[in-house]
């Protein structure tokens, strides 16, 4: 469908009706001034696709509640580019930093926003950043082990696989 909403803004795409609502849903395009976004929504929220801002950078990637999240690459309007984790609107985790004029990129990690160069900041980024999720990865395989265990028939894993 095609819709022009109050504010200017357009929407061509798929949708979902719900009670008299229509809501953004599968595949389309918003255009809200000099702002787009093409790609896949999700009950009114980009999912995935492309984002251009008004500044002229450009996201593509994943996205939770229309915040750049998951994995993504930005482009900057001067050139420079960031490709990999994303949270909450901000880089985070392992990526990629280009800088001006197409310099080679350099890998490391990005914590809340900030993509440090230096060596010793990249070695503690890293550790932040393995340490802020290892127990949350250990927990996790630890639950879908004991749960492939239990659809075998087990009584569970291996101690020796589980955290």
């Amino acid at each position: 469908g095609d819709f022009l909403f109050a504010d200017g803004s357009t929407y061509v795409g798929q949708y979902l009706q719900r009670g008299g609502d229509a809501i953004m849903h599968g595949e389309g395009m918003l255009t809200s001034g000099p702002e787009t976004f093409r790609g896949k929504f999700e009950d009114g929220f980009y999912k995935s696709g492309r984002f251009r801002g008004s500044n002229g950078g450009v996201y593509e990637g994943t996205f939770h509640e229309n915040e750049f999240d998951g994995v993504g690459e930005y482009t900057w309007p001067d050139g420079r580019a960031y490709r990999g984790s994303w949270r909450r609107g901000r880089m985070h985790g392992p990526g990629e930093y280009r800088g001006f004029g197409g310099s080679a990129p350099l890998a490391g990690f990005a914590l809340g926003g900030d993509f440090q160069s230096a060596p010793r900041a990249q070695a503690e980024a890293r550790r932040t950043f393995l340490a802020e999720y290892a127990d949350a990865c250990a927990a996790s395989a630890s639950c879908a082990l004991r749960e492939l265990a239990s659809k075998a028939g087990l009584s569970g894993p291996p101690r020796k696989f589980l955290a």
